[in-house]
């Protein structure tokens, strides 16, 4: 995930309309290129080295369990279906390209709402792991 929050500055708006356009185009090898040649740029701006190594036995995780390498350890997501599950079912019956893109565009309202670990482990009754 390339922290675009901290990229979004009035100054960088062409760049920002710029992927946007290529991304609503499907052509998401274009657009994985464009996204790739910001990386020194992004990592200037924010100050922040946007890869990680990753070793062979956590690829072969996040390729059977899941997960994400740029994530770990630096972010939890929790997410919330307003609409019940069946917004989920409908959204994975969507026709698809090649790209495996949704053929008509999908919008979704999301929130992100920042809470303290102890709140998160009481609200959903999930435990963090230890710090090792």
């Amino acid at each position: 995930m390339l922290p675009f929050n901290r990229f979004a500055k009035p100054s960088n708006q062409p760049l920002i309309d710029t992927l946007n356009q290529i991304y609503m185009t499907g052509d998401m090898q274009a657009y994985q290129r464009k996204i790739y040649s910001l990386v020194p740029r992004l990592e200037k701006q924010t100050g922040m080295n946007i890869y990680k190594e990753v070793s062979e036995e956590k690829i072969k995780a996040y390729t059977t369990v899941g997960g994400y390498p740029s994530l770990d350890g630096d972010y939890t997501v929790f997410g919330k279906v307003i609409d019940g599950l069946g917004v989920i079912d409908k959204i994975a019956r969507l026709e698809k390209d090649s790209n495996n893109r949704p053929n008509q565009d999908l919008r979704m309202m999301v929130t992100i709402e920042e809470m303290p670990r102890k709140e998160i482990e009481s609200k959903y009754g999930y435990k963090f792991p230890a710090k090792q």
